[in-house]
């Protein structure tokens, strides 16, 4: 999504609004408020382990509000596969909105604020999201290797040790080599990702 096309925009603070939703990035800005609220969504709901959420909100990228309340959120940390740096994207949504497809758009909406970060900090050498299909909402497309739906293509890579798919969202701007020498000391490879991504 762009900040002048699809859903009503914000173009100064980047926010969108779709319907009754309003979708607010968060990637590395600090946003004190929307810190809260994810704790807060987090403790309600039981979501993640309370040691988890002091290093979870460092990561946030964005948040959808319905009513002014937080429906749902999106964190994303950095991790290395297979010689290329990725996202590890997370999505909580609330028990109360679950059947509302919250997860894909606000996945789109962050996807599209992180690509676009990106593309502006090409030294950060991000390549895309890399996600495990968890959320109920990404069930019933599960058997296909690319999951396109909202604008997005989740391209199925491998399995987390605990049996969940792993699939990447690529940027536009990603490039990968041709060739990569691959000595025992290197880089973590897709096991080693998949490891991180169970946590």
């Amino acid at each position: 999504m762009s900040a002048t096309s699809g859903p009503a925009a914000n173009v100064q603070t980047g926010e969108e609004r779709e319907h009754d939703v309003s979708f607010v990035p968060a990637w590395r800005l600090g946003d004190l408020k929307i810190e809260n609220d994810a704790r807060n969504l987090w403790r309600m709901f039981g979501m993640i382990a309370e040691p988890e959420i002091q290093y979870r909100q460092k990561q946030l990228c964005a948040g959808a509000y319905v009513e002014n309340g937080l429906a749902a959120i999106a964190t994303a940390e950095p991790v290395f596969l297979s010689h290329l740096r990725f996202l590890h994207y997370r999505c909580a949504v609330s028990r109360n909105y679950r059947r509302r497809e919250l997860a894909w758009r606000l996945t789109a909406f962050a996807h599209a604020l992180i690509e676009q970060w990106s593309l502006e900090n090409l030294q950060e050498k991000f390549s895309g999201l890399l996600i495990a299909t968890e959320a109920r909402e990404f069930a019933g497309h599960i058997s296909a290797p690319i999951i396109s739906k909202h604008g997005l293509d989740l391209v199925f890579i491998g399995y987390k040790p605990t049996g969940e798919q792993l699939r990447v969202m690529w940027f536009k701007h990603a490039n990968v080599d041709e060739r990569v020498r691959r000595p025992d000391s290197d880089t973590p490879d897709a096991a080693k990702a998949a490891e991180h991504a169970s946590r």
